[in-house]
């Protein structure tokens, strides 16, 4: 399909779960994104050992719910959160097994590129079992087969200004890379906002002020929420003031792609997917969302290609011997 923005770039995109060799996996995405009329794409990994969840204990989630004023509305509209209150031992083991059918290793989302022919840029994800140290090892190795690092303050229980990221930031700005930051909150037991509350944008400010010459990316423009849409929504709003911060507008609903152009313009904004975790939604239909907004063509040049130009020009550097 011809997208009203020719050469657009879809940038946030995560293998599908159900084929668990990489390659297949994204050259089927290479595929979808062909067919919705997308030239490059960034694919993003999730890592993330199960035992991270020993630090998610019974007393916390049932304080999390207390906490939750609407709880009651939460359970209306989503039951299967009722149920994780009541037996929240259950819901961790669930979550345990999710990790694992999700789970991407470094070493092997790197075969994307190759297996896209350079289309696909990956981008490894932040596993905090690993330790900081030793992961910034493992970005540094993979410069020019990596586009960057992503942080997932909910699933890793890691706020994205606290000093142990240190390591792992100084090592994306020794190979040029970008950093993406989860900002919003989770499917599961982070849905309750009190357990959400390490993504959000203003701690990503707080890291990008600390890092001037890093590119942070705030992933769902910190509305990601299906309890509360737009929960810190006004906080990414905010915080795309500073020069070094970005936002892709994946997972969000089109609407608060266009109140962002409103009020803080489009020039910081990447359109983003997140094919194929959206219920209802692939590359195409997401893409067609923001273009029925009825947006300028200026702004969706920006969203669609030209902010993903300017950042990608900045940090990509592709090894081509590694292909």
């Amino acid at each position: 399909m011809a997208r009203l923005v020719e050469g657009a770039i879809d940038f946030h995109v995560h293998p599908p779960w159900w084929m668990r060799d990489v390659r297949r996996a994204c050259e089927h995405l290479a595929r979808v994104e062909e067919r919705a009329g997308f030239r490059t794409f960034v694919v993003i990994a999730f890592d993330g050992d199960e035992d991270l969840l020993d630090r998610l204990k019974p007393q916390d989630i049932a304080r999390a719910a207390m906490e939750s004023s609407d709880l009651l509305a939460y359970a209306l509209h989503l039951p299967w959160l009722s149920r994780a209150v009541i037996e929240p031992e259950k819901e961790v083991e669930r979550l345990r097994e999710e990790l694992k059918i999700h789970r991407r290793r470094p070493q092997e989302i790197v075969a994307c590129l190759e297996a896209t022919k350079g289309r696909g840029l990956p981008v490894i994800s932040y596993n905090p079992s690993i330790g900081p140290e030793r992961f910034a090892d493992i970005v540094r190795r993979l410069e020019g087969r990596i586009l960057g690092v992503k942080i997932y303050p909910t699933f890793h229980f890691t706020p994205p200004d606290h000093p142990s990221l240190h390591h792992v930031y100084r090592a994306v700005e020794d190979i040029g890379g970008l950093v993406i930051v989860h900002t919003g909150c989770d499917p599961g037991l982070w849905e309750l906002p009190p357990l959400c509350r390490h993504a959000r944008p203003s701690l990503v400010r707080r890291a990008a002020r600390t890092f001037q010459d890093l590119t942070f990316i705030i992933a769902h423009l910190g509305a990601y929420s299906a309890l509360k849409p737009g929960i810190f929504f006004d906080e990414a709003l905010k915080a795309l003031e500073d020069d070094n911060i970005y936002a892709d507008t994946s997972a969000v609903d089109p609407l608060y792609v266009e109140k962002a152009v409103k009020e803080v313009g489009s020039e910081k904004l990447l359109f983003g997917s997140d094919y194929p975790y959206v219920q209802g939604l692939d590359v195409d239909s997401a893409a067609g969302e923001i273009e029925a907004l009825g947006l300028e063509f200026s702004h969706l040049e920006n969203i669609f290609r030209r902010n993903a130009e300017k950042v990608l020009s900045r940090h990509w550097r592709r090894n081509d011997a590694a292909l």
